[in-house]
């Protein structure tokens, strides 16, 4: 009898284009928000107008941790930490002293009394800042107040739910666009970088709700692009600036502030927060649906928000394309690489995808993990930095040190070959680009052959990329160094540590003299089983902007499916895109409660239905299940008809609100205050509403509520 395992997996798919790594996704367990405007005085500009709650907070929920706005009771109870407690620097002093001619980030902690009665958050404090300073090479010096305990910096918090306070220092004004494209061409350290930031549009930023030369960002960013001065001091400072950047968390919760032997169950991984609420410090931030909520206010992107599209950008649209700061629909961060996705939900939650912009898009959403900028954190589970976390802050105008490669997936079995090129004499070089292979729960035996043609060791690392020590030498779990061409590890359930079900990372390095050239070969040996087809028992579909998510429940006895298709289809049921069998990693479960996410929708506008098959490890195929995705919501607007003539687009249906967005391929093209419930007007041309030859994609939203879709041929 079979033993029935349930367990919810999301795996993302772009569809038409290559697929990254897929990973469980996590169980929601902490999300955070990060604090929006501080004001500050420029020459010859406006500064930009703070809202009227002063923090964000990080509160306990039924269903694990979440943040949101302070209200204005929380805020003014939060208030006024530099008048309540004294700080004093908790950081190591630098014996070369601190200043802009330091080749390194300057990270200077400044903690309190009570921090001090807590000596394993003060540590891991520090550990957190350290990685940062690892990281980033620009020499600043950043000054960031730190507390835990029962108190915020010496002030109770509002009520017991609150696990933490972040406040950020962003600042900015309504001219500051063209000094910052400057700084960051001026600044580029490489080609691509010189290409993309001369690619930027001069003078300002075309966005999706209007022009604008405004932007907000964090303090930090400024000084690595040397428009205000590289070293923090909050004496001179404050008066403009406002006060520092702030961290403070709640002893009342469950921390786990050893993270090298493991996040026990139950505790949040405390290394894993402060490093992602220092990455906001940074300037991981987004200003998108700030205008939603105060409709009087500017509209000033951040410097992350200068590289934040729809779906489907490319170079060549680069210049011209809208940046967004309307929430919801499909958002990706773009810097001349992948599309990576990105949260679309306004400061306080609402709208979008239910997450605050700040953030790539949430891995319980998406099933891909993009790194430790996303939103929530589940208990029990450790998180770290990622190559798409330090691509992000390489674009947006720091300067990195090992800032990582590309991770190619092994099918087991499979072997795939590389190179690395020369080290330098007597040393050794790591190549930039790594490899992974899923191990499902059903697995015995991983092995892992290497075969070079020179010197050539293997390293092993489960659930994260190998990455280099203080001392440059790799951090793995397993490796096998002789002085030899040929290298291989096998990992069981005797190992130390043993076997488990999940991603391990494999990288290559070399010896020398000269470059080196390899084969890889990753084999995963499971448990003998059966040889039946899986079965798809449901499926659902459900477009938002250009993302569909496909979600359902599959069943295979033997546990052991391996792979995925999926097609679209029109209304009469023709094809109109497809990918190839791409690799899915289920878990080696039975029953398994599946989530698929599929971008890129805008370049297939005629698509209304989507079809999807699994394939195990034997070839045996399931049978397609179809879900239709042109539906409404309830209480949504319908839309029965819609034309386009001269430059007039007309739509009718019912149902339509005082305000409306309408969003045409994927893109919002237009906010109107309707007065007719029946029809729309609306006089553009073709551009302007995103209209292509051919098929276009139509739908109304009031609200969050969408209407039907309704393809619009042109």
């Amino acid at each position: 009898m079979l033993t029935k395992n349930f367990k919810t997996i999301a795996i993302t798919l772009i569809m038409l284009l290559t697929w990254p790594t897929v990973v469980p996704a996590a169980t929601l367990a902490a999300q955070e928000l990060v604090q929006s405007y501080t004001p500050v005085g420029a020459a010859g500009a406006q500064p930009l107008a703070a809202p009227p709650a002063g923090d964000y907070i990080i509160e306990g929920t039924g269903e694990g941790v979440a943040c949101r706005d302070a209200t204005h009771e929380e805020s003014q109870a939060l208030a006024g930490r530099d008048q309540v407690v004294s700080l004093h620097v908790i950081s190591p002093i630098r014996q070369d002293g601190v200043g802009p001619q330091d080749a390194t980030l300057n990270i200077i902690l400044r903690g309190t009394q009570q921090l001090e009665n807590f000596p394993q958050a003060k540590s891991a404090f520090l550990r957190a800042a350290q990685t940062w300073e690892s990281i980033i090479q620009n020499g600043i010096t950043v000054i960031i107040d730190v507390d835990y305990g029962p108190t915020r910096f010496g002030i109770p918090y509002p009520n017991p739910n609150i696990l933490g306070s972040t406040f950020s220092q962003p600042i900015g004004n309504t001219s500051l666009y063209t000094t910052v494209r400057n700084s960051l061409a001026a600044q580029a350290s490489s080609t691509g970088e010189a290409e993309l930031y001369n690619a930027l549009p001069v003078g300002a930023v075309q966005t999706d709700l209007g022009s604008t030369a405004a932007l907000l960002a964090p303090s930090p960013l400024y000084r690595a692009l040397g428009i205000i001065g590289p070293v923090a001091d909050p004496a001179s400072e404050t008066s403009t600036l406002g006060s520092p950047p702030a961290i403070g968390f709640n002893s009342a919760f469950q921390f786990d502030f050893d993270p090298d032997n493991g996040i026990d169950a139950g505790k949040t991984d405390f290394d894993a927060v402060a490093v992602h609420e220092i990455g906001h410090a940074l300037g991981f931030v987004s200003n998108v649906g700030a205008r939603e909520l105060d409709p009087g206010g500017t509209v000033a992107p951040s410097l992350l928000d200068l590289l934040r599209f729809r779906p489907g950008i490319t170079l060549a649209t680069f210049s011209n394309a809208w940046r967004l700061q309307s929430s919801g629909g499909a958002q990706v961060f773009f810097a001349g690489g992948a599309e990576l996705a990105l949260s679309t939900g306004r400061p306080d939650i609402t709208g979008g995808d239910g997450r605050q912009a700040s953030h790539w898009k949430d891995d319980a959403l998406s099933g891909q993990y993009l790194g430790i900028m996303d939103p929530t954190i589940p208990s029990g589970q450790r998180w770290t930095l990622t190559n798409n976390d330090l691509a992000a802050f390489d674009s947006i105008g720091y300067q990195l040190r090992n800032a990582g490669g590309d991770t190619v997936s092994l099918s087991s079995g499979v072997s795939q070959t590389g190179s690395v090129s020369a080290p330098n004499p007597g040393a050794a070089r790591v190549s930039p680009t790594q490899y992974s292979v899923e191990v499902p729960n059903s697995a015995t035996e991983l092995r892992i052959d290497l075969s070079g043609n020179q010197d050539v060791d293997l390293f092993v690392r489960f659930d994260q990329r190998v990455a280099p020590d203080s001392s440059g030498l790799p951090i793995a779990n397993y490796k096998s160094d002789s002085p030899s061409g040929e290298e291989s590890i096998t990992v069981t359930s005797s190992s130390a540590p043993p076997l488990k079900s999940g991603t391990y990372y494999i990288a290559v390095a070399n010896y020398g003299p000269g470059a080196a050239s390899f084969t890889v070969t990753a084999t995963v040996i499971r448990e003998a089983g059966g040889n039946n087809a899986p079965q798809i028992i449901s499926l659902q579909a459900e477009l938002s902007g250009d993302e569909l998510t496909l979600s359902g429940t599959a069943f295979d006895p033997d546990g052991d499916i391996t792979h995925a298709q999926s097609d679209l289809l029109n209304s009469a049921g023709q094809k109109v895109g497809q990918t190839e069998p791409f690799p899915v990693n289920l878990g080696g479960l039975s029953t398994v409660n599946f989530r698929l996410q599929v971008t890129n929708l805008n370049a297939l506008p005629a698509a209304i239905l989507a079809s999807l098959i699994f394939i195990d490890s034997r070839g045996n195929r399931s049978g397609a299940a179809t879900a239709d995705f042109s539906g409404r919501d309830s209480g949504g607007p319908t839309v029965s008809n819609a034309s386009y003539t001269g430059s007039k687009l007309v739509v009718k249906g019912s149902g339509f609100a005082s305000q409306l967005l309408i969003e045409i391929n994927g893109q919002v093209v237009a906010i109107l205050q309707s007065t007719n419930s029946r029809k729309l007007k609306l006089n553009r041309d073709p551009g302007r509403l995103n209209l292509r030859t051919g098929p276009n994609r139509l739908r109304i939203y009031d609200g969050d509520l969408r209407s039907n879709l309704f393809v619009l041929n042109f």
